[in-house]
């Protein structure tokens, strides 16, 4: 993490050729992610 970053902690995902931002508080994901891809 980088500590300058003013975003809440969150992770980047990548499957085949989608992306996507994960919120690590919420669970929230922000991008397009098929589910196959989050299990």
């Amino acid at each position: 993490m980088n500590y300058n970053n003013p975003n809440p902690p969150h992770i980047h995902v990548e499957y085949q050729d989608c992306e996507a931002i994960i919120m690590i508080q919420t669970g929230e994901v922000c991008g397009q992610m098929p589910k196959r891809g989050l299990n």
